[in-house]
């Protein structure tokens, strides 16, 4: 049975039907390099790639559909071919026709940090009732969007849609694609503060999922992040309204820190007027906050306060964030190098500080990507708080290494820098042999400074290089 209906695509993206093919459309694709057996292919183009290129691989590796802006005849007369004016609004259109048609509830997310984990947490806590589909990776922008939505199955009862952006409007677009049924800012930070120039626009960039989401959405604020709390203040009259935050009163959610350790976090408190306590079983007192907004997105649809309590035991990090990895000589690595801005890497900085450890500390620290004119300065301040840490070794990599260096010496830090502009297997492998048991390194850094490949050169028991 297909999945999909050729005159359905046809339809939603406005397109002109070149060939008739088979009806058997089971799936979507944009990528030849994935599996295309049976599935509608969409040639998309971008700045640097033209996936009309490949279209006699897609058409050699079993794709059902192709959707063109260009001419093309496939020498298959089995491939249905459909030309539009543009595959990108087509594969949105076509998205939200899909999306449309399915009965199950929304979530649709943002911010500046902690949204991925907040993310997994929820569907964690979903999955526990129904089938929940959530963004995977980082499919989170107007591509990646419309490609989970595409996953949506008539067994899923929620869906849990990350939206990021890089600049204003963006998350209008993926929020009219989306139509989400809750809706939430996890937090404002200096998260691309590149492309806005102050937090404040970004801080408005973020609210537009607030402001663009259907008047019967729920709209759940954090009253423990200045921007959001002020979000909610401008909340439009009559919409559906739930808070969580650790300190303010008259909320749906709270929560405390009572033990912070490297394999947990305990909390206290109150869900839905339900007092507990869990342990959950990640590092970092930001989880805590990211714990409030998925049991707050839980009972917004529709779980019960002893099931959220139940589900907060069984939260998880994922890779890069947070991971605690152990090396063969004992040492332990707290790999936190998925993301990083400001906000988190000053976070990570706090914590590791804070945490109690039986040997010595180390820091990895990669750039920080997307700060614009004010990156040197942003770098030279992590330094100043690198140094409060008063780690054993410092490892900078990056081409703002130099910024960090000042910052850390600058504040009157006297113990081992090493520095490099670039990755160097030998410098990476010198900071590893002074490791010993009981030994523990944070690696933090953004995604493209690509860490892991220090990392992987360690050797960690059970590592997936990804």
């Amino acid at each position: 049975m297909s999945l999909f209906k050729l005159q359905d695509l046809v339809n939603s993206t406005n397109g002109q039907l070149i060939q008739a093919g088979t009806l058997s459309l089971n799936g979507v694709a944009h990528d030849t390099r994935k599996n295309l057996k049976d599935k509608i292919f969409f040639a998309l183009k971008g700045d640097n790639f033209d996936a009309h290129k490949f279209l006699d691989q897609a058409e050699k590796l079993g794709a059902a559909a192709l959707v063109i802006s260009e001419d093309y005849k496939p020498d298959n007369k089995t491939i249905s071919v459909i030309k539009v004016p543009d595959v990108l609004k087509a594969l949105q259109n076509f998205s939200a026709f899909h999306r449309n048609n399915w009965k199950g509830k929304m979530v649709g997310l943002t911010g500046s940090n902690g949204k991925t984990t907040t993310k997994e947490f929820i569907s964690i806590l979903l999955s526990q009732k129904h089938p929940t589909l959530f963004t995977q990776g980082n499919l989170n922008n107007h591509i990646g969007v419309p490609l989970t939505l595409l996953e949506l199955r008539e067994e899923h009862k929620f869906a849990v849609i990350e939206m990021g952006m890089n600049h204003a409007g963006e998350i209008t677009e993926l929020v009219k694609i989306a139509k989400p049924d809750v809706v939430l800012v996890t937090n404002v930070g200096t998260a691309h503060i590149e492309h806005f120039g102050n937090i404040e626009g970004i801080a408005e960039a973020k609210e537009e999922i607030y402001n663009f989401s259907p008047p019967k959405a729920i709209r759940i604020y954090n009253l423990d992040n200045q921007y959001t709390a002020l979000m909610r203040a401008r909340a439009p009259g009559g919409c559906k309204v739930m808070t969580y935050s650790s300190h303010a009163r008259d909320v749906d959610v709270s929560l405390k820190e009572k033990l912070f350790t490297l394999d947990f976090l305990e909390v206290q408190g109150v869900i839905d007027s339900e007092p507990g306590k869990a342990k959950i079983p990640v590092f970092g007192r930001q989880q805590m906050e990211n714990a409030m907004a998925a049991a707050t997105v839980a009972l917004a649809c529709g779980l019960d306060a002893p099931l959220i309590w139940k589900g907060l035991s069984k939260f998880k990090s994922s890779w890069g964030r947070n991971q605690i990895l152990e090396l063969a000589s004992g040492a332990k690595i707290l790999f936190d190098a998925y993301n990083a801005n400001p906000d988190s890497t000053k976070m990570a900085l706090e914590n590791f500080g804070k945490l109690k450890c039986h040997g010595k500390k180390y820091v990895v620290l990669g750039d920080m990507l997307e700060l614009g004119n004010l990156s040197s300065k942003l770098h030279f301040e992590i330094g100043q708080e690198l140094s409060k840490l008063n780690p054993e070794a410092v490892l900078l990599v990056g081409e703002k290494a130099f910024d960090v260096e000042r910052g850390l010496k600058e504040s009157g830090f006297k113990n081992n820098i090493i520095l490099s502009t670039t990755y160097q297997e030998k410098l990476a492998l010198d900071f590893a042999s002074m490791l010993d048991n009981h030994d523990i390194v944070l690696v933090k850094g953004s995604r493209g400074m690509k860490l892991e490949k220090i990392i992987s050169l360690w050797q960690p028991l059970g590592f997936e290089n990804k």
